[in-house]
């Protein structure tokens, strides 16, 4: 309880969780002081890092992602590492959070944990929301990933700044006016029930596009119960006048697009290779609107898509993902067989003579040609099963582990697209002590807890 919900160690003083800890289990020995609780938790958090570290001894490819958050007036950076066991199950471990301090560049503290974890010549990439840490990393050996969710919100963001300018934040700000005051006005808030209208299950706290949509949606859900309740209080910085209400109806259908294009993705991390799918779905179905944002936004995706396919760790874990293929790149299969059967001589080409290699890479390319031509396999399959199981492809293999290992959001999937488990994720950790930040984060995140 006390780390999976990021509770201070002090609650095991507290009377209300000793008495339900006596009600739940009348004869187990109730812990006595916070101290006691921390040094335990400090000995799980010694054990566990100990396990962490011989996970990642015995694998060859990691990745990492960096989070920066905030904490009251406080910066943090989480850092968490990301690989494929024998066994072809994604392992994501949390190995550290620290305090970003205006002297330190994120880089830096990025660079000193990998240090510390003595995994630095084992990263190929960092996926992260971070700024200004291309080059840095660059010169590090390590490829830079934006975060797929990061990607979407500038996106959107930029499509409304190009198309509305100042206007849609100020619409924006219009409707957290709305909300705020039915909510805190007794008699806004009996007229707007009265009208049968219903408050949000998440209050939208931030600018990311999923807490938008959730915004957009209950406006426009609910707004004539909101036109009624604030028919007596007509202020123009809450009035939604018609042409407001045209604006959040072409914004809310293009958030629809991205939510759908989301929806079949499940808790945890997802590999790149669904990147490149995801933004072209996106783009498919906006290429259908008429609206001025719909076809900014269109303008912004194909930008993406074009820089997107000059990524050889893209395009390889799209293609290495047997749920896409080449089906993606039909204009460029011959150039992209090549990259990859490149690449594929390097792992298995090394010590052997010249006629052996242009034997080798003939079969190279037979094995690559006998993948692509074998369909596709489901949309809801895993693709790291596919590749556990296959014995046909073993030349392909070392390959797809290293592209399918690299994540696309810089968070877990509930914590990146659903608005309501990362602000929740975040009170809890406004609790903690600032001396125990690091090790319940830690614990939280690599603990299995039920």
């Amino acid at each position: 309880m006390i780390v999976k919900d990021l509770h201070p160690p002090h609650l095991v003083e507290e009377a209300g969780f000793r008495t339900l800890v006596q009600a739940l289990m009348p004869f187990s020995q109730m812990p006595s002081t916070g101290s006691w609780a921390r040094s335990q938790l400090k000995k799980m958090y010694e054990d566990k890092k100990v396990e962490v570290i011989n996970a990642l001894h015995s694998t060859e490819h990691v990745v990492l992602t960096a989070e920066m958050w905030q904490r009251s007036t406080e910066t943090h950076l989480t850092v968490s590492c990301h690989f494929l066991d024998d066994k072809w199950t994604r392992k994501s471990y949390i190995l550290e959070t620290a305090r970003v301090i205006k002297e330190h560049s994120v880089a830096s503290i990025v660079a000193r944990i990998a240090r510390s974890w003595g995994i630095g010549k084992k990263i190929h990439v960092v996926v992260s929301n971070l700024p200004n840490v291309k080059e840095p990393f660059q010169k590090r050996g390590w490829h830079e990933m934006p975060c797929f969710a990061h990607v979407l919100d500038t996106m959107f963001e930029m499509a409304t700044k190009s198309v509305w300018e100042d206007q849609w934040g100020d619409l924006l700000m219009k409707c957290r006016n709305v909300l705020d005051y039915i909510s805190g006005n007794q008699e806004a808030m009996q007229n707007f029930k009265k009208h049968q209208g219903i408050l949000p299950l998440y209050w939208p706290l931030d600018e990311k596009w999923p807490s938008i949509f959730n915004l957009l949606e209950w406006i426009l859900g609910q707004i004539d119960a909101i036109k009624a309740s604030l028919i007596s209080q007509v202020k123009s910085e809450m009035w939604i006048s018609p042409e407001d209400e045209q604006k959040l109806i072409k914004a809310l259908a293009v958030l629809r697009v991205f939510s759908d294009a989301m929806h079949c993705m499940k808790n945890g991390y997802h590999s790149i290779s669904e990147i490149i799918p995801f933004l072209l779905e996106i783009h498919s179905k906006l290429r259908q609107f008429r609206n001025e944002i719909g076809i900014e936004i269109v303008k912004k995706c194909e930008k993406h898509i074009i820089n997107m396919k000059q990524s050889h760790w893209l395009t390889f874990s799209t293609v290495l993902d047997p749920r896409f293929k080449m089906f993606h790149f039909l204009d460029q299969i011959e150039s992209r067989k090549d990259n990859i059967v490149n690449e594929m001589s390097t792992v298995s080409h090394q010590g052997k003579s010249s006629s052996g290699l242009k034997l080798d890479l003939n079969h190279l390319r037979s094995v690559l040609d006998d993948y692509v031509r074998e369909d596709i396999i489901l949309m809801e399959k895993d693709p790291l099963e596919f590749w556990k199981l296959q014995k046909q492809f073993s030349s392909l293999t070392p390959l797809a582990r290293k592209y399918l290992t690299v994540v696309s959001t810089a968070l877990p999937y509930e914590r990146a697209f659903r608005p309501d488990v990362y602000i929740r994720e975040n009170m809890k950790r406004d609790w903690l002590q600032p001396e125990d930040i690091d090790m319940m984060l830690f614990l939280q995140g690599n603990l299995t807890v039920g």
